[in-house]
């Protein structure tokens, strides 16, 4: 009689445990780039593989580079000629060591671009979010995916010019002709030595927007042709006997213009205007009538210095602050007359 087989015994394998950063990619990497057991593997599909794009040109896109990158961490995107792990990594918020997901229905169109008005070392890559899904036709009646303060979503050049995750993306735009070795190469003097780059706060001309919060200081990064002005602004900050204070809260997108008033003529004095309320305003003085008066959607910012209410105005040439500094780069970059 055979004596019956007994299974072999399990023999238990523990990894060496890896470090924080490389963990965490090859996890995001895995979670994104397998299908899971609700999703059906793209090659059973027949269609192209997941994230594989053809352009960053706006004008060429075609049905195949419509991304779905709703309530993902962390995306890995492809070109044609992406060679083995040539990717480009892009994800929505950092908060500490954690990132936040995409919101609900941030599907489009990546692209890069400039405004008409851009500084030399000014464009971005934004996520375009189109009403008719994967239909490039409807990419001018979409709208620019927004983060959390209200600012689009966005890479810009400077962060593709300097940071590796981003590598696929310098290539593609050099492929395409969207931008210049020089312009990368200048981008990389300036910002090569940071360790971190915020896009919603580094300002390249003066009409440029940028988010604030009304309770808070906003830290911002002027661009120059040749050199980085890091300046700190308390564009809302009034004083009172027992020191200064915020009277308002909540939050909003913003941007400096220069003022028309006659009595401003041939000096360059610049206002603020709020474009639009983010997170709705509230007063933070209680019993007490601030200097600052209530910002106001789509109005420029005011004060009563003396009862009277009148626009915010700054003289940058008979100012000796960071800010008076900054805003000159500004001005003299966005050619202003």
């Amino acid at each position: 009689m055979v004596p019956p087989l007994r299974s072999a015994p399990r023999v238990l394998f523990r990894p060496k445990r890896l470090p924080f950063w490389f963990s965490a990619r090859c996890y995001a990497k895995v979670r994104l780039e397998e299908p899971g057991p609700q999703h059906k593997s793209p090659k059973s599909l027949g269609g192209p593989p997941r994230n594989l794009i053809s352009t960053l040109n706006p004008s060429l896109l075609v049905p195949n580079d419509y991304l779905d990158l709703s309530h993902r961490k962390w995306v890995i995107v492809r070109f044609p000629k992406s060679r083995g792990e040539s990717t480009a990594s892009i994800w929505y918020e950092k908060v500490v060591h954690d990132f936040i997901p995409f919101p609900e229905k941030s599907a489009g169109f990546l692209y890069f671009s400039r405004d008409p008005q851009a500084a030399p070392l000014e464009g971005y890559i934004r996520l375009r979010v189109t009403p008719n899904n994967a239909s490039p036709s409807s990419f001018h009646d979409g709208h620019d995916l927004l983060s959390p303060s209200g600012y689009p979503w966005q890479i810009i050049l400077p962060q593709v010019a300097s940071r590796s995750n981003y590598a696929r993306f310098r290539d593609q735009l050099l492929e395409e002709n969207l931008v210049t070795a020089e312009e990368l190469s200048q981008s990389r003097s300036l910002f090569g030595h940071r360790r971190r780059i915020n896009p919603e706060a580094t300002l390249f001309r003066l009409t440029q927007e940028f988010p604030v919060n009304f309770a808070s200081p906003s830290y911002l990064t002027v661009v120059g042709s040749k050199t980085l002005h890091v300046l700190r602004c308390n564009l809302f900050r009034a004083s009172r006997a027992g020191g200064d204070y915020f009277p308002w809260t909540g939050s909003a997108v913003v941007r400096f213009e220069p003022s028309t008033m006659p009595e401003h003529a041939r000096r360059r004095v610049v206002h603020l205007r709020i474009e639009r309320i983010v997170d709705r305003v509230v007063s933070n003085a209680k019993g007490y009538h601030a200097l600052i008066n209530e910002p106001q959607e789509g109005q420029l910012l005011s004060v009563s210095p003396r009862g009277t209410s009148q626009p915010w105005a700054y003289d940058m040439d008979r100012k000796n602050s960071s800010l008076a500094a900054g805003l000159r780069i500004l001005w003299d970059d966005s050619r202003i007359s």
